[in-house]
């Protein structure tokens, strides 16, 4: 099933959803409990440190029912022995000579006065908001701390709470009478064991698990990034906090290579040393701070040293397997991890790497491509974007090792996927190369009677295409194109993001694919720590999306509701609801061509609505679009193909590639003959969205799939409504709502 765009709710979220539904009419112990005993408390806590291990102060939870927020007894609030206390201040103190001096922090203990008698600090509100970053939606969180008594308290919350960069954790949770049925999240939704081992090295498993799979619990863990003080006319001072999940805090790291950085990872690469370091030393560009060194030039000396160390095949024999130009094997295929194609001196063609992470250089087509000028055949280095991921982890991201306990972006074979095009290929593969598994394929590298890279026949390679998905990861990527983008993004800001450069990356995947690939920066909805770049169209496999069902959300009393008996009073856990509508710029002539005969209608125009409008209309009209959806794909097939050739024989020439560029587009609206697989793939958005609030609740992932009984026929019968995002919210009273934002998208597989 698929785990991220397009996933079944919890099973067990479903039952107490149900039994929320009905609370209202069911008078026994348990659902009384619940209507009556829902009264949210927060948790605010601090952390030393990189992880939630080391807690150093904490607002909030069972504090509020402390001697101290009571108004009598010794130690409460209006109690006379409060008036003096001893606090701490920031002191430094010096050590050592002249020429080595170490300053040291301490903290001193004072006595301050106490103005008045007010009891200590506490949260007025909290809001955890998880959405999808494919949307623009980020993992972000936002308390309020109230300080009654700022001459006694503030010093302490600003020290603590007033300091970007701090790890926290946010907690909102309910009594557990709150869960009628007494479950727990089901173990298909949440984080397994070994992962949560890999995430949590020094927590309880057991005990996190339990944490996390509670339906009254809600957590967020998150750095702090910003803060604001406002002193009020009572002269109390609130404080507002906002905090970003930690690996939202990864794509907005800079691209800047710290030198330290790169001296500790090449020592701990002991299989890959930069061999020569006069030649690496030349090979880096003079950095504007001595600290500071260039990401390509970096890039260019982490691949050439890749490529061309003579020790890699005295260190690593007996794992590689080694191919001459004659493809004789050279070691055993059965030990190998990395393969090496082409001698190791000589000759430039060479294909060599492991998993996802891959180099290949050589010229990119035979010389017979045809009466092509001579600087066509040029040498070209290609790297895997699981390779520059990797990179990326390596030098970049370890800079946040000391604020986040796992500071790395995933795209790998193992989590990314992407759907499988058989006749996908790249509309421009000198910088974005498309290469197969099995070159006898000749299907993603092939362009006509030219056939890029043509010495890799018969590689153990993994390939772009598998039996049934695509690998982003392993797309290729020309060294030329990326230099160019990082020095076009150098120009306009120096100090560049990550998140800037990889939507660089994307973009460019996304044009020469014809849109059929678009990678996004994504938190995986299961574990908020893992930070992916992934396919934001993928949805999953047809034979999973054929077992996905949508939940009818328990909108009205007089709607039946899933899996509960028809004579089972029923209600509504629903407190609003709103769909809204609105055509993109792209559509504008919609609003009249969608009464229109389809044959006179062009597919520009109507393509990315056909698979709604066939849906729509009575069987005659579903019938004829059926059929005309067939005629086009295979039409505009036709000429994707004649265009393949076209460029083959005239690489040079940008006409034609412009030409292949829009008939690829142009396919992919129309990527199968079928209708139904078409849709199954693709999904388009609709321009509709929906939004409804329930009592506070934790369960809902985005990707979820939901519909609403309460609409039109059509909205229930042809389309489902996946979850973008999920906001919860606890106001100072106690009421805790989860409002759930979705988007439109047609039926896939058989829901209901």
């Amino acid at each position: 099933m698929s785990e991220i765009f397009y996933s079944e709710l919890d099973p067990n979220l479903k039952l107490e959803l149900n039994e929320r539904a009905i609370a209202s009419r069911n008078k026994d112990v348990k659902h009384l409990d619940y209507m009556l005993g829902k009264v949210a408390n927060a948790k605010y806590t601090a952390y030393e440190g990189a992880d939630a291990t080391n807690s150093i102060f904490t607002l909030g939870g069972k504090l509020v029912r402390g001697k101290q927020y009571q108004p009598g007894g010794e130690s409460g609030f209006l109690s006379d022995k409060g008036d003096s206390i001893t606090a701490e201040e920031l002191d430094w103190v010096v050590t050592g000579t002249a020429n080595s001096k170490t300053v040291t922090q301490i903290w001193t203990e004072t006595i301050k006065n106490v103005t008045n008698n007010r009891i200590p600090p506490y949260l007025s509100s909290a809001n955890i908001a998880v959405g999808d970053h494919s949307m623009g939606l980020l993992n972000t969180a936002t308390v309020v701390i109230e300080v009654p008594n700022p001459d006694r308290d503030l010093d302490v919350i600003e020290r603590i709470f007033m300091r970007p960069g701090r790890y926290v954790k946010l907690e909102i949770e309910y009594p557990p009478s709150a869960v009628i049925t007494g479950l727990f999240l089901s173990s298909s939704t949440i984080p397994n064991a070994e992962k949560l081992k890999e995430l949590y090295p020094k927590a309880n498993i057991e005990e996190k698990q339990k944490e996390i799979s509670k339906m009254n619990h809600v957590a967020f863990e998150g750095l702090i990034t910003a803060f604001s003080l406002t002193y009020q006319t009572d002269y109390t001072a609130q404080i507002q906090v906002e905090m970003r999940g930690t690996s939202n805090v990864l794509p907005d790291i800079t691209a800047i290579i710290n030198a330290k950085t790169v001296d500790e990872n090449t020592t701990k690469k002991t299989e890959n040393p930069i061999a020569n370091p006069a030649e690496y030393k030349a090979s880096i560009e003079a950095p504007k701070n001595k600290n500071e060194l260039s990401f390509y030039k970096l890039l260019l000396s982490d691949i050439d040293t890749t490529l061309f160390d003579n020790e890699l095949s005295k260190t690593r024999r007996g794992r590689i397997q080694l191919l001459s130009g004659n493809n004789t094997r050279l070691s055993n295929p059965n030990e190998s991890r990395i393969q090496l194609l082409g001698g190791i001196s000589g000759n430039t063609n060479r294909l060599i790497g492991y998993d996802d992470s891959w180099v290949l250089s050589g010229n990119a087509y035979p010389s017979v491509v045809g009466a092509l000028p001579t600087d066509t055949k040029t040498y070209n280095r290609y790297i895997t974007l699981g390779y520059l991921i990797k990179f990326i982890n390596t030098y970049v991201t370890t800079k946040l090792t000391g604020v986040v306990a796992n500071p790395n972006i995933i795209c790998s074979n193992a989590i990314c996927y992407g759907t499988r095009y058989p006749n996908i290929v790249s509309s421009d593969p000198l910088n974005v190369l498309l290469m197969p598994r099995d070159i006898n394929k000749k299907t993603t590298e092939t362009y006509g009677t030219t056939t890029f890279y043509e010495f890799t026949k018969n590689a153990a390679f993994p390939g772009f295409l598998g039996n049934s998905r695509a690998y982003p990861a392993m797309i290729f990527l020309n060294l030329k194109m990326i230099n160019t983008m990082l020095l076009d993004l150098a120009k306009s800001n120096t100090s560049f993001k990550i998140s800037d450069f990889l939507q660089q990356i994307s973009a460019k995947i996304k044009k020469c694919t014809g849109g059929a690939y678009s990678l996004s920066l994504i938190t995986h909805p299961k574990d908020q720590k893992l930070l992916l770049f992934y396919d934001e169209t993928y949805l999953g496999q047809p034979e999973e999306l054929d077992t996905v069902k949508a939940y009818p959300i328990p909108m009205s009393a007089k709607v039946p509701i899933s899996g509960v008996a028809e004579n089972n009073p029923i209600g509504s856990i629903v407190h609003d609801f709103k769909l809204t509508a609105k055509l993109p710029d792209s559509a504008t002539t919609l609003s009249y061509v969608l009464n229109q005969d389809p044959d006179k209608v062009s597919e520009n125009e109507i393509a990315p609505y056909v698979n709604l409008m066939y849906s729509f209309g009575d069987k005659e009209k579903a019938e004829k679009a059926v059929a005309r959806f067939s005629k086009i794909h295979l039409d505009n097939l036709d000429i994707l193909n004649g265009l393949k050739s076209q460029y083959g024989n005239n690489i040079i020439d940008e006409t034609i590639r412009t030409k292949l560029k829009d008939a690829l587009a142009k396919h992919m609206l129309y990527p199968f003959a079928e209708i139904k697989k078409s849709q199954q793939a693709t999904a388009p958005i609709f321009p509709w969205d929906a939004s409804f609030t329930i009592d506070g609740i934790n369960g809902f992932r985005y990707g979820d799939i939901v519909t609403f009984e309460v609409l039109p026929t059509r909205y229930r019968v042809n389309t489902v409504f996946s979850v973008i995002g999920v906001t919860h919210d606890l106001s100072q009273d106690g009421q805790w709502k989860t409002e759930i934002k979705c988007i439109m998208r047609p039926k896939i597989g058989a829901i209901g």
